[in-house]
């Protein structure tokens, strides 16, 4: 705004009235199908002048822009009046610090500079679901009008959803929206097929599906075949279907391919996003966990539509995980251009228990009288176990152990007769039946 002083076009003089606000107000407490639709009208009124733009929060947010230092956003309470929720954040688990007060604005008005340019910005919380929707005011320039785009919010909004793609490394996680998630994406750098105990069969052929399919591009269009799959991971819970998706996903991550997670979709616009981002993307991995949470009676048929309608998904790689592949839509488990291949993750044999008791013989060989024996014994001895609950009777046994020798506590002693005397010597074995 060249020609302007800075916040000039931000109230008209004498102007003092929270007409937005009220807006606001009365859309919250009546039955408006949509808060944005009201809130658009009346700024476009009280400012006749300037182009309003509105963009949800969750797709390139302003104040986060700001936060990080490229540009300054300051609280206008002079206007409009502030409506916020206050609240206590508590320290990251086992981080330093007694938390803090922090405040959530439900309403509120900036004056936003970036560059040498200066806005008008409102968030306000508008979805029920959480969503919070920007809206920037901004003068026209050149040939421009009040009713079309701003060429200069355009470019802002364009260098914040860059900057957002480029930043510290994530992976892409749908929740209701997209966004970069760091946590995720480190939970999937440590994971590794080498920590992944399955018939070495399957896990070949889990690493090779991948590959084969986004090595042959050129095989699919030759035959003229649409360039996607679909894999089914199913079965009983904890054991190993998430830690083989994230390897999955960390293999094709290294190999240059987008992964994307989603979590959440509820809706038919939220599974339409979905798609929207992974054609932007492709060829890309997309991650259904718990499918069956995702694809309901509700968004079935739109589901099926975005998989096979006109548009191409052309890259696209689905791999969906559940616990009850009988409770799937037939659409889901039984039609092979949506889902080609189901793999069966079942309760480990006692040759895949003996090798994950082998996985932590390795850890656990240099701190405590471990011998190999113990593998075979262990697997003996833990039929119906999955993974997930081997891993919390190692993880126990450990406990007991150290809180043994902290309290100077001999209670771990077996008294059955018919103790094996060869590993009943071992701390680690008799902690561990016990």
């Amino acid at each position: 705004m060249s020609t302007s002083e800075p916040f000039t076009i931000i109230e008209d003089e004498g102007s003092h009235q929270p007409q937005v606000y009220k807006e606001f107000q009365k859309g919250w407490s009546s039955s408006y199908a949509s808060i944005d639709v009201q809130l658009i009208v009346a700024l476009q009124q009280k400012h006749p002048d300037l182009i309003v733009t509105a963009v949800p929060g969750t797709n390139v947010n302003l104040l986060q822009f700001a936060a990080a230092g490229f540009a300054t956003a300051t609280l206008d309470s002079a206007v409009e009046p502030v409506v916020r929720l206050r609240g206590f954040v508590p320290p990251p688990p086992r981080g330093d610090g007694t938390g803090y007060l922090a405040d959530a604005n439900l309403f509120a008005r900036y004056n936003y500079r970036w560059n040498d340019e200066y806005f008008i910005l409102y968030t306000v919380y508008t979805d029920p679901l959480g969503g919070t929707t920007q809206f920037i005011l901004k003068e026209p320039v050149r040939e421009e009008t009040a009713q079309s785009h701003s060429s200069i919010t355009d470019k802002l909004i364009r260098t914040i959803g860059e900057w957002v793609t480029k930043k510290a490394n994530g992976i892409w996680v749908y929740d209701g929206y997209w966004r970069k998630d760091t946590s995720l994406w480190e939970q999937v750098q440590k994971a590794d097929w080498k920590d992944v105990i399955l018939d070495e069969k399957k896990k070949k052929d889990l690493r090779s599906v991948s590959k084969k399919f986004f090595d042959n591009e050129d095989v699919y269009k030759r035959y003229g075949v649409p360039w996607k799959r679909g894999l089914i991971f199913h079965g009983p819970v904890g054991n190993g279907k998430t830690i083989s998706i994230k390897a999955m996903m960390k293999e094709m991550i290294e190999r240059g391919v987008e992964a994307l997670y989603v979590k959440s979709a509820p809706y038919t616009y939220n599974i339409g996003d979905v798609f929207n981002m992974v054609r932007k993307l492709a060829p890309c991995l997309l991650v259904l966990e718990d499918i069956e949470t995702i694809v309901t009676e509700q968004t079935r048929s739109y589901f099926f539509n975005e998989v096979d309608g006109l548009e191409s998904n052309d890259g696209l790689l689905m791999v969906a995980s559940t616990n009850y592949l009988d409770r799937l839509d037939p659409g889901l488990s039984k039609r092979p251009s949506r889902f080609d291949r189901k793999y069966l993750f079942p309760l480990p044999n006692k040759e895949e228990r003996r090798l994950y008791s082998l996985y932590w013989y390795q850890k656990l060989k240099e701190q405590m009288e471990f011998p190999k024996s113990l593998c075979s014994a262990i697997a003996g001895i833990t039929a119906g176990f999955s993974f997930a609950y081997l891993k919390e009777a190692f993880v126990t046994t450990l406990l007991e152990i150290a809180n043994k020798h902290n309290d100077d506590d001999s209670s771990i002693v077996d008294t059955d007769d018919d103790m094996e005397d060869d590993l009943d010597r071992y701390e680690f074995w008799r902690a561990f039946k016990q």
